[in-house]
């Protein structure tokens, strides 16, 4: 992989055939060749070659390493090498990456050996290059069965924990530069009560958390990179998912990737907001959101698990206390402050009169059931 000259928010590389014309790449979206994480060009070489007398799949690979889209990205062509009961060894270009980090342990749960993956960082010939169709696509367009294959094959690798109820939390990561949830402990207590077991799965090896997800029945969460976790779940899970932010236009709360993986382990789906009002702007790639026990979070807990019949919650009061309004200014200042500067684009953008104004509002606004 290499930037683009032209535009160094892309990226260019993959494989090309004997003649070097562009056979395949990453893609991201099918449907936009605009999409800028879509890996579609190559580049012309002049140099020297390595060379390798030897067979290989083209693994895919872009300049990326971050938990959520390696599980989404890197198994996505291996379903072939699964298929085909295949040897042949494995050649990605993720940018970077080496036989030595702890994401490794994701291409091993498919069946690789690390002796069966090849990282890529100079151009390269092989005797022939079998490249498969990506299963998987971050935008959420997929293939059910060969997706599922992939994932079936990760997640019988490991014996299944005899955990029924978990709730994955993000409260124990450490500040994000661009994210912040606040208050998920409420969300922890009031599962937890209910009989689920807490699990911050960043403290846990990989395959410790593939075995909880295998062996349970019921998964709780808030949306993101957790949620895509139920891909390691059996079939007919049940999945409670409260998502970190609103759906605003062209912003959905819950991506198209989620419904794709709902929809490749017929999840029995809840979908729950348990989040307080927006102070500030915020989308799922920046801003502040601070959880609570909403009426619909209460609602939700009486009847789907407790089986009670109550259907209407009523709160009197504020949506945040005078001390609860401080701490969340403190930690929106905050994360304007380590917001990268090559980022800064992502925060919304938010006046002094648009300020003053949504204190004022959320200072006055009750909890409506």
């Amino acid at each position: 992989l290499r930037r683009d000259p032209d535009d160094l928010h892309k990226w260019a590389g993959g494989v090309v055939d004997a003649d070097g014309s562009f056979v395949a790449g990453q893609l991201s979206d099918p449907d936009r060749d605009a999409n800028p994480r879509n890996i579609i060009h190559s580049y012309p070489h002049s140099g020297t070659w390595d060379h390798r007398a030897e067979t290989v799949i083209w693994g895919g690979g872009r300049n990326i390493k971050h938990f959520g889209h390696a599980l989404l990205e890197w198994p996505a062509r291996l379903w072939w090498r699964i298929a085909n009961d295949s040897s042949l060894r494995v050649a990605f270009t993720i940018r970077g990456m080496t036989h030595n980090h702890p994401l490794i342990e994701l291409l091993m749960r498919t069946g690789l050996s690390r002796d069966d993956v090849l990282f890529i960082d100079q151009p390269t010939r092989f005797d022939k290059v079998i490249v498969p169709d990506q299963a998987f696509y971050p935008s959420g367009h997929f293939s059910p069965s060969e997706s599922r294959r992939i994932y079936d094959g990760m997640r019988d690798s490991v014996p299944t924990s005899s955990a029924k109820k978990i709730y994955l939390t993000r409260s124990q990561l450490p500040a994000m530069p661009r994210v912040t949830t606040l208050n998920e402990e409420s969300l922890e207590a009031e599962f937890a009560r209910r009989g689920f077991t807490i699990v911050a799965p960043e403290k846990l090896k990989l395959t410790e958390q593939i075995s909880l997800l295998a062996g349970a029945d019921e998964v709780a969460t808030t949306g993101g990179t957790l949620s895509h976790m139920v891909a390691f779940c059996r079939q007919g899970v049940k999945l409670h998912l409260l998502p970190r932010v609103h759906t605003r236009p062209r912003d959905p709360a819950v991506p198209r990737v989620q419904w794709s993986l709902n929809q490749m382990r017929n999840v029995d789906l809840s979908i729950v907001d348990a989040i307080k009002p927006a102070v500030f702007p915020v989308t799922r790639e920046w801003g502040v959101t601070e959880f609570g026990t909403t009426p619909h979070l209460e609602r939700f807990l009486a009847i789907e698990l407790d089986g009670h019949r109550q259907t209407d919650v009523r709160r009197d009061g504020p949506a945040y206390t005078d001390a609860e309004l401080g701490r969340l200014l403190r930690e929106w200042a905050a994360l304007v402050e380590r917001t990268p500067e090559h980022v800064r684009h992502a925060i919304p953008p938010l006046t002094a009169d648009g300020l003053a104004a949504a204190v004022s509002r959320v200072s006055s606004m009750e909890h409506d059931g």
